[in-house]
């Protein structure tokens, strides 16, 4: 374990735009490899699609914002929002409104979305 507190996992709206967002889908396996020197005991995809949910959209919409989400199997970001105030992403540039939408989660949420996700024993759907 690390000799400090761990610092908050911060999630950013714009990650939600591209395949590499959310640090190409890896934002909590190595937060927790930093905070607690192991893997995360749950599997990490779902775990940021928790933490999207829970902490990130409602900073959204508190934004004025509101984001339509969809879920993909994938090695890179595994959730990603498929229009914002209606308005396809592709169509679009959101960058700038979702580049200030910025959330930093408590060590101890993360570890209770990771319990969360190994309590409904949700398992991989790809090679983590």
């Amino acid at each position: 374990m690390a000799d400090t507190a761990p610092r908050p996992l911060t999630l950013i709206g714009s990650s939600l735009l591209s395949k590499w967002g959310f640090g190409d889908g890896d934002v909590v396996g190595d937060w927790w490899w930093d905070a607690y020197d192991d893997e995360c005991p749950a599997d990490r995809h779902e775990v940021l699609r928790l933490l999207v949910r829970e902490f990130l959209i409602p900073a959204a919409l508190d934004a004025g914002l509101t984001i339509d989400l969809y879920d993909i199997e994938t090695i890179h970001n595994p959730i990603r929002a498929r229009s914002v105030n209606g308005e396809p992403v592709e169509d679009l540039p959101f960058e700038a409104e979702l580049d200030e939408v910025v959330v930093a989660i408590s060590p101890q949420a993360v570890k209770a979305a990771a319990e969360r996700v190994s309590l409904a024993g949700i398992e991989p759907t790809i090679n983590p």
